[in-house]
């Protein structure tokens, strides 16, 4: 096996682990739940690596502010600079009601009231990223690590986009206007397909 086939190898693992187990990742997003609620968190508390301190959750806007073909997102989170407790966006994942990854994307500091971060401030938290969870949720905690690992150069070019984006809106906003703007949310994102990232590492050969 080559050494850069890992991280495809374990994203598929664990993408095949939850469809085998079970009705989906969609699914086991859910924590146990038998209903999915709009904009509700899905833990109603976040899953959190005491060690790492990384963190996500799970959850879906209304109708008409949901990404077309999205069952819901999850939002995933580093430890920002703040001290104990306090936490930075790393990526959002957006999945269709299947389980399958769309999109990626970065979201403005309001959305998520987070410490601020910058791509390369970001740089050593993704490198080293991880979540572990017990559980109902230990699934879910693999695949997001495997993800992040897998689609970390993607996540890395996302945020210096958003740090671009943001970079353009200072020349005529203060930062901290720009980073409380309630019409900028989203502020970068990519289109994202396991079946062609798996063609791509060619560990389907």
């Amino acid at each position: 096996m080559k050494a850069s086939h890992q991280p495809a190898r374990s994203l598929l693992a664990a993408q095949l682990h939850i469809m085998q187990a079970g009705p989906g990742l969609a699914a086991a997003a859910l924590a146990g739940a038998s209903q999915f609620v709009e904009w509700r968190h899905y833990p109603a508390r976040d899953v959190q690596d005491k060690d790492a301190q990384s963190r996500f959750f799970y959850h879906a806007h209304s109708a008409d502010e949901r990404v077309e073909g999205e069952h819901g997102h999850f939002h995933v989170f580093v430890p920002g600079n703040g001290g104990t407790g306090s936490f930075s966006h790393l990526v959002g994942i957006s999945i269709d009601p299947f389980g399958m990854p769309m999109r990626i994307f970065s979201t403005n500091r309001w959305v998520t009231d987070e410490t601020w971060i910058d791509s390369a401030g970001m740089a050593s938290r993704l490198a080293g990223f991880r979540i572990e969870a017990r559980g109902r949720m230990a699934p879910v905690a693999v695949w997001i690590t495997a993800f992040v690992r897998a689609y970390k150069d993607d996540i890395g070019d996302l945020l210096r986009m958003r740090d671009s984006a943001v970079a353009k809106r200072t020349r005529k906003s203060s930062l901290e206007q720009v980073l409380e703007d309630r019409t900028l949310a989203v502020i970068s994102e990519k289109q994202v397909s396991l079946v062609d990232y798996f063609q791509s590492t060619g560990i389907n050969q």
